[in-house]
C-alpha cells in the first residue's frame, strides 16, 4: 500500500509540474497508508475512550456480519450493516420474525446478543451449499460474497479474462497460471510469459558474457560445486 500511495503521489506531482511548471516532494512512510484502515479505532478511542480488542470475524459496529461456512465446506461473507439489510437477511433465512425479536430488533440489540444472532445465521448458512446460499442472498439483496480460494479464482471468468496469465514451457511447472499486472493500460496489451528458466539455466552465459569468466574459471567453479555443470 505504501508503494501504491507513492506511485499515486508521484503521478500527482508530475501532473502538478505539467500544469504549473513546479514539481513536488513525495514523502510516504510504510505505516501511514495503513492508518486509514483503522482510523475509526483512533477516532473511537479519542472520542469515547474505547479500545477495540480482537473480535475475530466481527466488526464490533454491526451485527450480524462475518464469515460463515456452508454445508459443502466453502465460505462466504455476509454484511448486514444496517437495519434494512438485517431484516432482508432474516427473511432470506426464512425467519422474518427475528427482526421483531427484542434480542435482535435493532443493531444495538443484536450487538448485545451477537453470539445468539451469529449462531442463527451460521446454522442457516451451514444447512445449504454455498452457491445456494449466495443465490438466496442475492434474491433478497443482502450484501454477500464468496470467500474465494485458489480453485475459485482459477475458475472465475472475470479473473481469467483480466488478471491471470498463463505460463508454459517449463518441464517442472508444466502449464500454470499466475497473477499478471494489476494496472491495465490501453496502449499495453499485457505480458506474455514463454516459460520459466530452470535453476542455473543461464549461469554460464551470464558469468561468461557479462562478467567475462573464462572457460577454465567456469570449469573450476563447477569442480568446486559453486555452480551447476548443466548449461
Amino acid at each position: 500500500m505504501a508503494g501504491i500511495s507513492a506511485a499515486m503521489g508521484t503521478a500527482m506531482a508530475l501532473f502538478r509540474r505539467e500544469r504549473t511548471g513546479q514539481g513536488d516532494v513525495v514523502d510516504v512512510a510504510l505505516y501511514e497508508p495503513l492508518m486509514f484502515i483503522i482510523g475509526d479505532l483512533v477516532l473511537r478511542y479519542t472520542g469515547l475512550g474505547e479500545i477495540q480488542t480482537r473480535i475475530g470475524n466481527d466488526t464490533g459496529a454491526a451485527s450480524p456480519r462475518g464469515i460463515y461456512q456452508a454445508s459443502d465446506g466453502r465460505y462466504l461473507a455476509i454484511a448486514a450493516s444496517n437495519q434494512s439489510i438485517a431484516a432482508r437477511l432474516f427473511a432470506a433465512m426464512g425467519q422474518p420474525d427475528l427482526i421483531r425479536d427484542p434480542r435482535f430488533a435493532t443493531n444495538a440489540d443484536r450487538l448485545a446478543n451477537n453470539e445468539l444472532v451469529q449462531k442463527q445465521v451460521a446454522d442457516w448458512v451451514g444447512s445449504l451449499p454455498r452457491d445456494r446460499v449466495l443465490a438466496v442472498l442475492e434474491e433478497y439483496e443482502v450484501v454477500s460474497s464468496p470467500v474465494n480460494d485458489a480453485s475459485d479464482i482459477v475458475a472465475d471468468p472475470h479473473f481469467l479474462e483480466r488478471t491471470l496469465v498463463p505460463i508454459t514451457g517449463n518441464e517442472t511447472l508444466r502449464s500454470v497460471l499466475m497473477p499478471g499486472p494489476v494496472l491495465h493500460m490501453a496502449h499495453y496489451p499485457g505480458p506474455e510469459y514463454h516459460g520459466v528458466p530452470a535453476v542455473g539455466e543461464h549461469t554460464h552465459s551470464v558469468l561468461s558474457e557479462e562478467f567475462r569468466f573464462s572457460e577454465s574459471e567456469l570449469a573450476g567453479l563447477v569442480d568446486g560445486g559453486v555452480i551447476n555443470a548443466a548449461r
